[in-house]
């Protein structure tokens, strides 16, 4: 079976998805929720107590679910309560290196003997 994979490249989305599951979470988040540091740096208390570090810019949230998807209520509820632009395009991509042994160079001095 072949596919033509030739308007995947013109379709393909790099927007984040957010279902309103998530959006019905964070209306129920407010300025009390959170203890400001600074205006880039707030913490989302829970009993007086900082559950999750959350930072404007660069984008960041130390809870799991930011981890995962890059995307939670804690950061888009900050950027809704401080009145912060909250747009797709401030992620960053970081290049991870892999793992092992780089692979052997084709123009090191060794090889031009």
């Amino acid at each position: 079976m072949l596919t033509d994979l030739s308007k995947s490249q013109d379709c393909f989305d790099l927007t984040i998805k957010h279902d309103n599951k998530l959006i019905k979470k964070v209306d129920s988040l407010t300025f009390a929720d959170f203890r400001f540091e600074n205006e880039n740096l707030a913490y989302r208390i829970h009993n007086n107590q900082p559950l999750y570090y959350v930072q404007y810019l660069p984008m960041f949230c130390s809870c799991c679910h930011f981890l995962d998807f890059g995307i939670c209520k804690h950061y888009i509820a900050y950027c809704r309560i401080t009145n912060k632009v909250f747009d797709y395009k401030m992620r960053e991509f970081v290049a991870v290196k892999k793992r092992g042994r780089p692979k052997k160079s084709n123009n090191g001095a060794l090889n031009r003997l």
